[in-house]
């Protein structure tokens, strides 16, 4: 452990720590599915090499810049952090939730010369940066050898000692109560002041620590960060918060340090392993939950309640919280860990760097080492925060009891703090809502750690448009207002009051009334019709655990409450799992209130098959398509391959794919194609190939992975291999998509997963076998009549014909030229998105489906388009956790025109998708476009405890087909195309545009604002051509002999806007008048006339003019049919 002599700044301590632990690992990670590693002396040495970049930026502006950082945790991030404090320069931190705006102001009040940002960020930071000239620099730090090469110049032995201990280090941004955010400043002594006071813990020495917080909070950079350095711990750096229980467990911390959230959320871990291993100890429970190392929690950033804490610690957990904020770096106290039982409630004494006393009205006030130089050009600000003798004013109400331990007790200030840690100013929000006529009065506060709003309708819009209306438009302007803000800032409630807040004599609103007024958005428990029955009280639990709202009726239906396909689905599963009871989709959303769906169960409607087991069953429409269609190739194929490391235990990897064979009965079927039948096989030895080879091999192998399903007499349903090379191990799987599917291929290798791992697995209680008969009932029963008359109706008024994005020249369909693009969507915040669809009760599936919908519609230049994408088809609880071939496709179509708003075109995308899950039909494929929203069913990190990595495989690919991935914090986007029937330069505007929809239907209130959001820059608006070329290319004599040159443009016909590249639109020519013209208009880009030619053009990326003539109308029949 570092001792604190003779430290007095951060230097003085990142170089002690380097001589003390310099080969000790400094940073863990994983990267592309492997653990890397880097060691302080590594670490440091590249921080030195920054620190240089930024010392000769100083040199050369003759001052210290102020350097700005926004993204997410990192290598990359650690390193400008750590180099720029040790350059001497201010390191300023920054929300990676911030908009442009908030954004540029920052960057302008902190006076930052150079930025550095995360890739995802990259619209966000362009946006800001347009009105920050004085930022001279911004680099991307999303690659490490970006910034490898930026500093590469620059020595690693750099040493820097002309620092003084007082001189600003960090500016941290911090909410206040004047709604405004405000720049603390922390100098050298500040962060060292609450570090090296802590007490020595030899638990902690050459350990782990987990960096689960944003790390623009001071509790994150000194607490995890900063703290690492004294113990010689290694900083594990954890990419999705979702997941940081797995994480714990992984890295084995003996210490986190979190906030009240993620502990509710590992105590919510601990009760449900309880409930699944009643049997076990809680000792037992917490080692198999969270690891046997692991056994302290800090909690900070918001309180902590008793009750949690002590079923916390019956765990045999120790968990403290302690008492701090950004203006105290942030420590005020040290968590009590070991106190006595009386001192139950403290937050600890101060640290010895600082003192506490308290004032005459019950403040908190802190004076010390550890107190903030102040708030960055803001002396105002500053003086108010600090008394005449320099005392912190911290805003807590609290006591000292005799011994010293601090209280505390309430909040002067009115900041709102969530147990996420984030502070919330309620000013901030409420001066949002100025400009809206229909709010008269308005509070922000806290509630069940959420923002609520309290709302006085004015009441002369209420006079003249009535209650209701006024109340309405409200609504809309929180919705407006919520757009823009962060998820955490979001309004969740909002309660009318029928008259005017209470005002002190000096006119203001006093702020104790919020919350006591009756008429909520959130309909008063009281006011909800009870449950009548025990069956009705258990849905209503699982109903409500599915839609995560707490309270609900009996006659609430599930769409008001939020339920989505994805909830629909969970609720169908724990019905059954719970209750006992099967029912489908369809039955859900037509019983779809508490009361009616146990009406429907306790009358027996649903109608059960004989499930005895037999030899044949007979296969489904769907089966069919793959096993007589498609015959012989790969798009019938569900393959994955993996790369593994070479230690594997080949043996022991065997018998986990044998022992998941047997597990799921499906795959080991045949079958007869004279009966259409599938033959059951559930004791037939299971072929598992291994072959040893060397990696040259294997190079060749690989490329030729999959061999397609012809369904020959006794032919198996699945191809597995295990190849072995002297420097890996690979997986082949390859299932055949007569009796599997995505989702099942994902469960398949998580079942080889858990059983490597020495699980043993249990059979599938109900299977694909059973599924085909209720498939074959449902057949008889006409359901799939009825639901072609559904599906006849998706189709009414288009008219398929005319590509999009295809080549602008002849092609040659007899063979296929298969290309493939991976990219990450970097426009794309995945945060952003997850929060957005929380708020708006909507899902990712639907929100990229809506998005690729009005792609299609915008480069087809159609007005009602479709798009064909898949569900999982797991539409029956019973089925939920098998394997087989399930899935359904659908279709959603887009009308442009018939919606207003970007809310409406959702929610008309999620009654469509509803719908489709409710019907046991797929529809066609018609239309050249599949979509598919994947999520995480592909993402595979390991197989047991062996690190993986996926080797890309190639298969017959449909004409397009583009699929989402979830890629960390943003998404990956995969299309495979025909090259010799698709444009390839403008499937990258195509994709492009995509990004900008998506996040326009995030931002935008209309869709003529998603319309116009997409940039210019990818809009042309006129090309060149000549009227020879123009008649050439219709086939017809459009313009009188003559080469004369002519300005084209192609546009919009309804509202004259451009297209982008590639996007079919209305030709409309400059001046020259055409033979014949369907009408004319003031040019509205320039000078003079366009005349409207009637015809269908695009502009192609390389500026050419390609028009839909004769050639284009030219019927082409596909002859290829695989093999």
């Amino acid at each position: 452990m570092i001792k604190s002599n003779g430290l007095k700044t951060l230097n003085d301590y990142f170089t002690r720590s380097e001589e003390m632990y310099g080969s000790n690992p400094f940073l863990k990670y994983t990267e592309y599915g492997k653990d890397k590693s880097v060691s302080y002396s590594e670490f440091m040495n590249r921080a030195r090499k920054f620190a240089g970049y930024v010392r000769a930026y100083n040199s050369s502006e003759g001052r210290k810049a102020n350097v700005a950082l926004i993204g997410r945790t990192g290598y990359d991030y650690l390193t400008v952090i750590t180099g720029t404090v040790y350059a001497g320069s201010v390191i300023v931190p920054l929300d990676s939730q911030m908009n442009a705006e908030t954004l540029a102001d920052h960057l302008r009040r902190s006076d930052a010369e150079i930025l550095f940002y995360d890739n995802d960020l990259e619209d966000t930071v362009n946006e800001a940066l347009k009105s920050c000239p004085d930022v001279h620099e911004a680099h991307s730090i999303s690659d490490t050898k970006t910034l490898d090469d930026l500093i590469s110049g620059h020595p690693e032995d750099i040493r820097i000692d002309d620092i003084l201990p007082d001189e600003c280090a960090f500016i941290i941004y911090t909410s206040g109560t004047t709604g405004k955010s405000k720049g603390v400043m922390l100098s050298h002594k500040n962060m060292l002041s609450t570090i090296l006071p802590v007490k020595p813990n030899p638990e902690l020495e050459n350990g782990n620590v987990c960096a689960f917080l944003p790390p623009h909070h001071v509790f994150a950079l000194n607490c995890d960060f900063l703290y690492a350095f004294r113990f010689g711990m290694a900083l594990c750096l954890c990419s999705d918060i979702s997941h940081f229980i797995d994480d714990i467990k992984k890295y084995q911390p003996v210490t986190v340090h979190i906030v009240p959230m993620m502990v509710k959320a590992i105590h919510r871990a601990l009760i449900n392993a309880q409930d699944s291993y009643p049997e076990m100890s809680k000792c037992e429970i917490k080692n198999l939950v969270l690891g046997e190392k692991f056994s302290r929690i800090l909690s900070g950033g918001g309180g902590l309640p008793e009750d949690l804490r002590q079923d916390i610690q019956e765990f045999g957990l120790r968990i403290a919280s302690g008492y701090g904020m950004s203006e105290c770096s942030p420590s005020v106290t040290e968590a009590p860990f070991d106190v006595a039982s009386e001192k139950k409630g403290s937050v600890g004494m101060p640290l010895s760097s600082c003192k506490v006393r308290i004032a005459e009205d019950g403040e908190v006030q802190v004076k010390g080492d550890n107190v903030m130089i102040g708030y960055y050009n803001s002396p105002k600000e500053t003086r108010d925060v600090f008394t005449e003798d320099r005392w912190l004013k911290t805003g807590d109400i609290g006591h000292l009891d005799e011994d010293g331990y601090l209280y505390l007790t309430g909040r002067k200030k009115n900041l709102i703090i969530l147990t996420n840690g984030e502070n919330v100013s309620p000013e901030e929000i409420e001066k949002r809502f100025v400009d809206y006529r229909a709010v008269s009065e308005i509070i922000v506060f806290g509630k069940n750690d959420s923002i609520c709003a309290e709302i006085y309708p004015d009441p002369a819009e209420t006079a003249s448009k009535g209650k209701a209306e006024t109340e309405d438009a409200i609504r809309k302007a929180v919705s407006e207002v919520n757009r823009d803000m962060p998820s955490y800032k979001r309004i969740s409630e909002i309660i009318f009051r029928d008259k005017p807040f209470e005002r002190t004599a000096s006119k203001k609103i006093i702020r104790s009334q919020a919350g006591r007024a009756e008429t909520s958005d959130k309909i008063n428990r009281s006011s909800k019709k009870p449950f009548s029955t025990d069956l009705q009280k258990k849905i209503g639990e699982i109903i409500s655990k599915a839609s995560g709202v707490k309270e609900i009726g009996a006659d609430e239906t599930f769409a008001s409450l939020g339920l989505d396909s994805f909830g629909c689905v969970s609720a169908i599963t724990d019905i059954f799992e719970t209750l006992g009871y099967s029912i489908d989709l369809a039955a859900l959303m037509e019983n779809d209130t508490t009361e009616k769906l146990a009406e429907f169960i306790e009358s027996g409607s649903a109608v059960q098959s004989d499930y005895s087991i037999r030899e044949e069953y007979p296969v489904s429409n769907l089966m069919k398509y793959f096993i007589y269609v498609i015959n012989g190739n790969t798009v019938g194929n569900v393959p994955s391959s993996f790369e593994l490391p070479l230690n594997t235990d080949i043996a022991r990897l065997k018998n986990a794919i044998s022992d998941a064979l047997d597990a799921h009965p499906a795959l080991k079927g045949t079958v007869d194609m004279k009966k259409a039948v599938i033959c059951r096989h559930d004791d037939a030895e299971n072929v598992i190939n291994i072959i040893e080879t060397t990696e040259a091999e294997w190079a060749n192998i690989k490329d030729h992975l999959v061999t397609p399903f012809t369904y020959k007499p006794d032919e198996i349903l699945y191809h597995i291999y295990i190849y072995k090379t002297e420097k890996a191990v690979y997986l082949r799987i390859d299932l055949s998509h007569a009796v599997s599917d995505g989702v099942s291929l994902g469960m398949f290798i998580r079942e080889i997963s858990r059983a490597y791992d020495g699980e043993k697995l249990e059979r599938e209680k109900m299977s694909f076998y059973e599924y085909l008969l209720d498939e074959s009932e449902r057949m008889k029963n006409g359901s799939y009549e009825q639901d072609g008359e559904k599906l006849a109706d998706i189709y009414k008024g288009i008219k398929i014909g005319g590509s999009l994005l295809n080549l602008d020249h002849g092609m040659d369909l007899n063979k296929i030229i298969q290309e493939t693009i991976k990219q990450r969507l970097y426009r794309i915040n995945r945060e952003e998105v997850m929060s957005f669809c929380t708020e708006h009760c909507t899902s990712e599936n639907i929100l990229f489906l809506t998005a690729f919908n009005i792609c299609l519609s915008l480069f087809s230049g159609k007005r009602n388009v479709f798009a064909t994408s898949i569900h999982s088809g797991r539409t029956d609880g019973k089925y939920t956790d098998c394997i087989g071939m399930y899935f359904r496709q659908y279709a959603c179509r887009y009308d442009a025109g018939k919606y207003e708003t970007t809310a409406d075109i959702l929610d008309d995308a999620g009654v469509q998708v509803r719908n489709a899950m409710k019907m046991h039909s797929s529809c066609s494929n018609n239309g050249e476009f599949l979509f598919q929203f994947q999520g995480d069913i592909f993402h595979v990190d390991n197989i047991g405890d062996l690190p993986c990595k996926r080797v890309d495989i190639n298969i017959d690919s449909y004409p397009f087909r583009i699929m989402i991935m979830n890629s960390e914090n943003s998404y990956l986007l995969h299309l495979s195309y025909w090259a010799n029937r698709f444009d390839t330069s403008s499937i990258y505007v195509f994709i492009d545009c995509y990004q900008h929809i998506v996040n326009a239907l995030l931002r935008c209130k209309t869709i003529s604002e998603v319309i116009a959001s997409i940039p210019a820059e990818i809009c042309p608006e006129k090309t060149r051509t000549t009227t020879d070329e123009i008649n050439e290319k219709t086939g017809r004599k459009a313009f009188a002999e003559s080469s004369a040159p002519l300005s084209a443009y192609v546009l919009d016909s309804d509202d004259l806007s451009t297209k982008p590249f590639g996007a079919w639109g209305t030709l409309y020519i400059s001046d020259e008048r055409p033979e014949s013209y369907n009408s004319s208009v003031k040019n509205p880009y320039s000078s003079g006339i366009l005349y409207n030619t009637g015809i269908r053009a695009r502009i192609m990326p390389d500026n050419t003019l390609d028009i839909f003539g004769p050639e284009s109308r030219v019927v082409r029949v596909e002859t290829h049919r695989g093999g």
